[in-house]
């Protein structure tokens, strides 16, 4: 174990890469982080505004606070500071599961303005999410990290990525309710959230191909080698974000529309 935890602090190290110069890709995780967290206080004052009546806007909200946090680690990386993946322990294993909740609050926003569930569809639901809180715990109670390749699969193929094929499927049907014709700004903001989704379950695969080329416990080095990733993952945060800024002006509308 302490052969392995060496090698994760020497690669981490490397990654980081001279010491006085900062990585431009710093600057960038830095401002998806604030942009983040500025962005889902916003939607919460909106919120408050519309006197609590607009779930989408709190589900969002509390959705992109959750997800941001995840640039911790990228942020760190790429200001050359050199640290072991154990000192992240405890984060991760937060991380993740407030990752999916985070996804799911933003698919339950969507939901809130495009349908109501049948008493089927929730139970179902409800179940999904119920092992899938099952399994983070089992994953992540004691072992705080990913020590196999079996996590991976299971909660990108599993539980990220048909979430986020369902987010896709129920902002397409967004796209075509009767009375939102019309409304070009909310839109062309449901479009810039599909083109997010898109790229999100992209990710995913792009990441699930980089972690299987390197051993389970180097994980965070598979993810951290490719700025590819860590920009795939801020532009469809921000995409997000932006697309809920579009949305939200004329999503009462669309809301007494729809459920008239």
């Amino acid at each position: 174990m302490s052969a392995l935890t060496s090698s994760l602090s020497l690669s981490l190290s490397l990654l980081a890469g001279a010491p006085t110069i900062i990585n431009p890709m710093f600057y960038f995780s830095l401002a998806t982080l604030v942009l983040g967290v500025v962005g889902a206080l916003y939607l919460l004052l909106e919120w408050i505004h519309h006197r609590r009546e607009r779930k989408f806007a709190l589900y969002w909200s509390i959705g992109l606070f959750l997800l941001f946090w995840f640039q911790i680690p990228a942020i760190l990386s790429f200001a050359n500071q050199s640290f072991m993946l154990t000192d992240f322990n405890l984060f991760f294993s937060f991380a993740f599961p407030t990752a999916f909740i985070g996804s799911l609050l933003i698919y339950a926003g969507i939901l809130s303005v495009t349908r109501n569930p049948s008493p089927r569809r929730k139970i179902a639901f409800i179940l999904w999410v119920a092992i899938a809180t099952i399994l983070f715990f089992f994953y992540f109670a004691n072992r705080n990290t990913i020590m196999n390749y079996s996590s991976t699969f299971i909660f990108i193929l599993g539980f990220f990525l048909p979430l986020h094929i369902l987010s896709l499927r129920e902002l397409w049907r967004w796209r075509k309710i009767d009375n939102f014709s019309g409304v070009r700004i909310a839109s062309f903001g449901i479009w810039i959230l599909i083109t997010s989704f898109i790229i999100r379950v992209f990710q995913n695969v792009f990441a699930l191909d980089r972690l299987l080329k390197y051993p389970p416990e180097f994980w965070f080095v598979a993810i951290a080698d490719s700025s590819t990733l860590f920009i795939l993952q801020a532009l469809a945060t921000l995409l997000l974000l932006a697309g809920f800024f579009l949305v939200h002006q004329s999503c009462c509308k669309i809301v007494d529309n729809t459920h008239k």
